[in-house]
């Protein structure tokens, strides 16, 4: 497993990550809008979004000091497909009656 795809794995690790991979699944979002999402600071949504950014799920558009965007990577959706794959087998091997 290379780095990045450890550094992507920790990044699916917390719930909020998950949350903004989700949100940025469907659209391109400003970092002010993801931040809206979420009961903390943008600075404190930032910090998660470069844990994301540095597991190559994400990438991140900085225009100046305030603002930007984020949108999925098509490169990280191989680390999040792999986690699917994983996470589905693990349930239904947890069905499966024998």
């Amino acid at each position: 497993m290379t780095g990045h795809e450890q550094m992507g794995f920790r990044a699916l690790a917390d719930p909020t990550r998950r949350d903004i991979l989700k949100m940025l699944a469907s659209e391109e979002m400003t970092i002010a809008e993801v931040a809206e999402n979420f009961d903390m600071t943008r600075a404190a949504v930032k910090k998660h979004l470069k844990a994301v950014n540095d597991g190559c799920l994400i990438s991140v558009k900085v225009f100046g000091r305030s603002a930007g965007s984020a949108t999925l990577m098509p490169s990280g959706m191989t680390a999040l497909e792999y986690l699917n794959l994983k996470l589905r087998k693990t349930r239904n091997d947890r069905h499966c009656t024998h």
